[in-house]
């Protein structure tokens, strides 16, 4: 829960950051290392790896889309072309739908792929002579431009070749008209309600007799209208972009071609107006690389947030929740466009959930690398019994865990764990055990298992619910485990023998019930094989073994007796009689002892004690 509240954070910090005027790449590199120390990441490794790797591969992917972006609107720019097309739309439509005007030479330069940053600045001083013109207050020009090149044109209208419409493409497979009809009909939403809101401000500015007025800085920008594109027909200079949407949008022309087709049409047309081809050339660079780059660190930064351990547990939030369907679109592209572990889990019907084409759809995710989760038998809402049912949260929830991981910093190692008591017998009803309850060692198995290590996990006896991802090898008496652990102690890389083995076992077993006499009975015991002593004793190299040891009095000498007598790497020990520790309960009170001393733990429940445990056997393997 704290890693999706810290990816919450750090979206914020980007946003308030960027209100206070810091760069956008500065914002994006400080929230990654705010969030990489909050979640725990390897800062060096979340910059140098993650950040930088999103960030490359967005501009290597996108630079040269966004150099013929710039290209073509530095040239319409320049030439004075798109001063030329604003002016002609804004003529045409005359005073009355001046406001019209202007939104919709906005929506026809987003349509030939220039920056709408370029837009507004070209459309500024030829919106502020058309306002004139029609005596509207300067108030509403920022209106104007921005609903007619920042919103529907660029955002909903099906076949522009601005970014926002093309980056996608290469990741969700589509062109630059998918979604035509909800695009066309969310632009006529747009375009109306753009309209009445603007009309109706100027309405009222009309009301209280609040018309144009101008300064010298606006009297200097009229003057520069005046002269932009002044020599240039504006049907000659909407040929660029007919020329961009006909081969884009009608012949389904790769968006660079397209591009660079329409700055030479553009080139061809108006080249007499082009002042300093050189100078031309190193702007549309310097903008096409401030561009990539900014956006490719916003990336990174993603990068980084799709690498935190919370990530995956918002995106099962946001998943679940109930919303429309326009809203789960959304994300549906975002979990396509993510390059990170995905789950599912199929619950329906029985024979829906058995149908070959159901179950065809599952094995193709499958083999696209989803991980699913098994649906859980029983009744079911319909009425049915059967395979079906959602899983349990605790259940989904550990599906999440493990696939988000906790730093994984096990990946490819082998980790062998003992739990749980062992059962002697001595005859076919009774048996001699301990009080062990399996806690200590099943929590570091889990937490081995999380941190991405393959886990085997030898088990005596207990109540508890092996935990997923786990090999369980169930035994029963001492001999047993010493049998499963020996046979398993090779191929381990590291070895937490935290079972509570019985140090004797009867030495005689009575295949019949021993019946109960007059007197006392006495029971002979024998020497059971001790399996710490053995692993210590045949360890290869590299190997990482910690055993386990609880004491009454003493608890450092008897411990760091034990680490030298068995040849192991560590001791965690602790005391019976301390509050906390000891047999059936969630917390533990620890002392690991190695060759380097003793590092005493405070109170901590099984699971964090758990990772201590692995934290420091996983410094002594180096």
């Amino acid at each position: 829960m704290l890693s999706v509240i810290f990816v919450i954070l750090t979206l914020a910090l980007v946003m308030f950051l960027v209100f206070k005027k810091v760069n956008i790449v500065i914002a994006s590199i400080i929230a990654s290392i705010v969030l990489a120390v909050l979640d725990g990441q390897n800062v060096v490794t979340a910059m140098s790896e993650t950040f930088m790797t999103g960030t490359a591969n967005y501009v290597k992917n996108f630079f040269l889309l966004f150099f013929v972006s710039a290209l073509f609107g530095k040239m319409m720019e320049s030439t004075g072309a798109a001063a030329a097309i604003a002016r002609g739309l804004a003529n045409l439509l005359g005073e009355k739908f001046a406001i019209l005007g202007v939104l919709f030479a906005g929506m026809v330069l987003c349509y030939g792929g220039i920056s709408a940053l370029v837009i507004a600045f070209t459309m500024y001083p030829l919106t502020l002579a058309v306002f004139k013109r029609a005596n509207l207050p300067r108030r509403l020009i920022p209106g104007a431009i921005a609903a007619g090149c920042f919103t529907f044109a660029a955002a909903a209208l099906p076949g522009t070749p601005q970014t926002i419409n093309v980056t996608p493409i290469p990741y969700l497979g589509t062109t630059v008209t998918a979604g035509a009809t909800l695009g066309i009909i969310c632009g006529i939403i747009g375009i109306a309600a753009t309209c009445v809101y603007m009309y109706w401000e100027a309405a009222r500015a009309r009301a209280v007799g609040d018309g144009f007025t101008a300064d010298t800085a606006t009297l200097e920008a009229l003057s520069k209208a005046d002269e932009a594109g002044s020599n240039i027909n504006p049907i000659v200079a909407l040929i660029p972009i007919l020329v961009i949407i006909v081969l884009l949008v009608g012949l389904q022309i790769n968006v660079l071609i397209s591009m660079l087709a329409g700055s030479a049409a553009c080139a061809r047309l108006v080249f007499k107006n082009v002042k300093n081809v050189p100078s031309l050339l190193g702007d549309s660079v310097q903008s096409a690389m401030s561009a990539a780059i900014t956006t490719g660190c916003i990336v990174g930064y993603g990068a980084v947030v799709s690498a935190s351990t919370g990530y995956a547990t918002l995106s099962a939030a946001l998943l679940s929740l109930d919303a429309p369907p326009l809203i789960s679109y959304g994300l549906t592209t975002t979990i396509l466009a993510c390059d990170c572990p995905k789950l599912a889990a199929p619950a329906m019907n029985t024979r829906m959930y058995e149908n070959p084409v159901t179950q065809d759809n599952l094995a193709l995710l499958r083999r696209y690398g989803w991980q699913l989760i098994e649906p859980a038998s029983g009744r079911l809402a319909c009425g049915a019994v059967g395979k079906g049912k959602m899983p349990e949260p605790e259940e989904l929830l550990e599906y999440v865990e493990h696939a988000i991981g906790h730093g994984r910093d096990m990946e490819g190692l082998r980790v062998l764990v003992t739990a749980g008591p062992t059962q002697e017998a001595l005859d076919p009803v009774r048996y001699l055990t301990n009080h062990s309850t399996g806690r200590m060692g099943y929590a570091i198995a889990r937490m081995a298992m999380l941190r991405g290590a393959q886990v085997t996990l030898v088990s005596g006896p207990t109540a508890l619910t092996p935990p997923p991802f786990v090999e369980v090898v169930p035994i029963v008496s001492a001999q047993d485990m010493f049998e499963a652990v020996t046979s398993r102690q090779e191929q381990s890389d590291f070895i937490f023998k935290a079972a509570a083995v019985a140090d004797y076992t009867p030495a005689d077993y009575s295949d019949d019930k021993v019946k109960k006499k007059d007197g006392d009975l006495s029971i002979p015991l024998k020497r059971t094989q001790d399996i710490l002593q053995y692993l210590g004793d045949h360890r290869r190299p590299g190997q990482v073994i910690c055993g386990f040891s609880m004491e009454t009095r003493d608890m450092l000498a008897n411990s760091a007796a034990k680490l030298e007598k068995k040849h192991v790497d560590m001791i965690c020990a602790n005391n019976l009689k301390v509050a906390g520790a000891g047999f059936g309960v969630d917390t533990n009170v620890l002392t690991l002892i190695t060759r380097d001393g003793a590092e005493e733990l405070p109170l901590l429940s099984k699971e964090e004690a758990a990772n201590r445990v692995i934290d420091r056997a996983v410094q002594l393997m180096g």
